[in-house]
């Protein structure tokens, strides 16, 4: 388990233990600095206003996209132009049989932070800017055309600081930086457990040299497997004989390697291989 090495996993984020929930539907929060605490929410949490918390809270998303094409759909969503939300002690998930996007769908700024959370249930943990600290992301395809990775945004800036985020499917990464929003993104992963995806870290992607890119990768730990590698034309992939193992899904972090589009300003230290912790080098 991450946690019996210091990083997040399900047993230390989320709603804490001996916490008392008290069931509700769907919640719409349209009053600034309201407080969501203890709930048991059935539904979506959609938010509308700024400096809201959300806290100590389980959220039980019941849509779905279906099986074959993306819809859009969320667990937690702030809406554009929202700043100042703080999601602390949440865990995302969907009923059993529902595909979902992304557990947690800001449209709104970059001052909007999670902490302490266990996001489970849809095929994306975070879309949009923000801060992530202390939280236990895993990715999955539940939807078959869907762009997989753990975090998504674009032209724009995004921090996890002591995170861990697992991503099984071989494409697209596990933290993604788009740059076809208009500029290049300010970029920073640090002191986390990350595995998996096309790639582990895609920061300036889609563009060669956008303005204003800034990447800092510092303090990391990157899982792979460890059996033979093997290479894979069909895909340009490259595996495991055996598949995944209690390692790590790829032999070199990603399906594709560490990283792909450094384009800007990088910063690139301290980030070691899980398994033996020699230093990866930069991309």
């Amino acid at each position: 388990m991450p946690s019996s090495c210091g990083y997040p996993d399900r047993t230390n984020t989320g709603v804490p233990p001996g916490t008392t929930l008290t069931p509700s539907g769907s919640i719409t929060v349209s009053s600034p600095g309201r407080v969501i605490d203890g709930m048991d929410v059935t539904g979506q949490i959609s938010v509308n206003a700024d400096n809201v918390t959300i806290q100590n809270t389980r959220v039980t998303q019941t849509t779905s996209c279906g099986r074959t094409s993306t819809c859009g759909n969320f667990a937690i969503r702030l809406n554009t132009g929202v700043s100042g939300v703080v999601i602390r002690n949440v865990e995302t998930r969907s009923r059993p049989g529902r595909t979902c996007e992304f557990d947690i769908r800001n449209q709104g700024d970059s001052s909007n932070a999670g902490q302490g959370l266990y996001l489970h249930g849809c095929d994306a943990n975070w879309y949009g800017e923000g801060r992530l600290k202390d939280s236990y992301g895993i990715a999955k395809r539940g939807i078959s055309t869907d762009h997989v990775e753990n975090v998504y945004f674009c032209s724009g800036t995004f921090t996890a600081d002591h995170v861990t985020l697992f991503n099984p499917v071989a494409q697209t990464a596990v933290v993604f930086g788009d740059t076809i929003c208009g500029g290049g993104n300010h970029f920073t992963v640090r002191h986390s457990l990350l595995a998996g995806g096309g790639y582990t870290f895609y920061p300036q992607a889609n563009t060669e040299g956008p303005k204003g890119a800034r990447t800092i990768i510092t303090g990391n730990h990157i899982a792979r497997c460890r059996t033979q590698e093997i290479y894979v034309p069909s895909g340009g992939h490259h595996v495991c004989r055996g598949g995944f193992d209690r390692y790590g899904y790829y032999p070199n972090g990603g399906s594709y390697g560490v990283g792909a589009y450094f384009s800007g300003r990088l910063t690139w230290r301290r980030n070691v291989w899980d398994d033996n912790l020699k230093p990866v080098p930069a991309p």
